[in-house]
């Protein structure tokens, strides 16, 4: 990416939590391992530390000097490259949001400081993301930190302000005009008691305004006279909102039943990622979050009028993306370039297939397949175990998705067809690197068709190529409609 090219970056990176995340994915549809995070010291970590350089690599070698080469060393060294490139990438006028927990927040800050510069730290926002948590031996954790830093004294950044609380409301604005309009008294008094001085309804004393600006107030009805020293009246109506401060516990996390819940591991709410978006920057900036996931941030900068750049490893956090915009009816995915996906059947035996490849296990073959055909990819079945996926149909019933990219048969058809004894399954789909047998496609033809209510009747079993799949053809199905 081009130098200074990008107004906001938002990411939400691992967080050295020693876990490994699964998307569960809605309506019984299976679920799909999203992430590992989980770090240990490799020789990869040896030769980063020799071959990366600048002032966060620098900071990294010190702090190993103190901790030694343990799995937070193994997480800094992977950060703090990726944290250089993006300060690279970020433009004079732009800001940076580093989402962590206490975990490693702290390490991260120094980093930080080290690449960014101690004085263009902001912010360290603390967001309450659960209401309650309990741990036996600790307070339980409940808030996450988002770590804001600008790349300079330059950097945009948009006053944002929340409603007034009633209780708020009814403890400030007690008064009420002939009109009925709410409002509270302010002092006149000017800060430091630096002002003009002069006498103002028997008060000889340094003012905040000018005594030309103060009778017009009056004239205008906005001073109250009624206490011993004059104050001005602030209307409900006219106020602006609450200025949110750095400690957020307005946003709530997403519930089990909200509609915007993906069920990706560490999905963000929209609200968040539209607070953090609106403050920090302006309609037609570009937004680039390179740990993108779900398609939050992508999602709620779409919403804000912003341009964006999503960045991930794995085809199961595209499969998420495809999904959220499919269910918003965001008709912008046909226009969306994916950068660096495979195109042809070499580019996938190259990327996917490559058993040297460390990026993208042969397991990134399968989920790559799923998605492409607009299904949800799967690898956690219990009993279902030869299912790769499954792509949601109408009236909540659902399809079968197997991949296979060795040598097939006619067995393969027979176990795909074993798999459809549950209700929702009502169809199969064989996606195969190998072209069928043809004892394959007479499986498929005589499997017959499937009749749903008010519905065209589609192919019980249908066999795609992955030549096929990489032209844009799809299964004929009666897809699910967006909620």
């Amino acid at each position: 990416m081009p130098d200074e090219s990008v107004d906001l970056i938002y990411l939400d990176p691992p967080f050295n939590s020693n876990r490994a995340y699964n998307v569960i994915y809605p309506d019984d549809m299976g679920q799909v391992q999203a992430f590992q995070d989980t770090w240990a010291w490799t020789t990869a970590c040896d030769a980063a530390l020799q071959e990366e350089d600048g002032p966060g690599m620098d900071m990294v070698r010190a702090l190993i000097g103190g901790m030694g080469q343990v799995q937070m060393a193994a997480y800094l060294v992977m950060m703090t490259p990726r944290l250089a490139e993006l300060h690279r990438i970020l433009k004079p006028t732009g800001s940076l949001y580093l989402h962590c927990d206490p975990t490693a927040s702290h390490y991260l800050k120094v980093i930080m400081d080290a690449i960014f510069g101690r004085a263009n730290f902001r912010n360290e926002v603390v967001w309450k993301r659960f209401n309650f948590h309990a741990d036996a031996y600790r307070f339980g954790s409940i808030t996450d930190r988002a770590l804001f830093y600008s790349r300079g004294d330059g950097y945009t950044f948009n006053r944002v302000t929340t409603d007034y609380s009633e209780k708020y409301i009814a403890s400030k604005f007690t008064h009420r005009d002939d009109a009925g309009r709410a409002y509270r008294l302010d002092s006149l008094i000017p800060p430091n008691g630096r002002g003009p001085v002069y006498e103002f309804h028997g008060v000889l004393r340094a003012w905040r305004y000018k005594e030309e600006r103060m009778r017009a107030l009056e004239d205008a009805g906005r001073i109250y006279t009624g206490s011993r020293v004059p104050q001005i009246k602030r209307y409900l109506d006219e106020m602006p909102g609450q200025a949110v401060p750095d400690l957020w516990v307005d946003i709530p996390p997403i519930n089990s039943q909200a509609r915007e819940r993906l069920g990706y591991p560490t999905q963000k709410p929209l609200a968040l990622l539209e607070r953090i978006i609106r403050a920090s920057s302006n309609p037609g900036d570009v937004v680039c979050d390179p740990f993108c996931g779900c398609g939050s941030s992508i999602a709620a900068a779409e919403n804000a009028g912003r341009k964006w750049i999503g960045i991930d490893i794995t085809y199961a956090a595209i499969a998420a993306i495809q999904e959220r915009f499919r269910r918003d009816r965001v008709d912008i995915w046909k226009d969306v370039e994916i950068v660096n996906r495979p195109e042809t059947v070499q580019e996938v035996d190259d990327q996917l297939l490559n058993t040297q490849n460390p990026l993208h296990p042969r397991k990134e073959f399968e989920k790559f397949c799923v998605a492409s055909i607009g299904g949800l990819p799967n690898e956690k079945m219990g009993a279902d175990g030869g299912v790769d996926g499954r792509i949601p149909l109408v009236l909540k019933k659902r399809a079968n998705v197997s991949v296979k990219s060795g040598n097939v048969g006619v067995r393969d058809m027979r176990d795909l067809t074993g798999t459809l004894d549950d209700s929702k399954d009502v169809s199969g789909v064989f996606v195969t690197r190998q072209q069928p047998t043809r004892p394959m496609r007479e499986w498929a033809n005589q499997a017959g068709v499937v009749s749903l209510e008010l519905i065209p009747p589609f192919p019980r079993m249908q066999i795609l190529t992955l030549e096929e799949v990489l032209n844009g053809k799809r299964p004929v199905l009666p897809y699910a409609e967006a909620a």
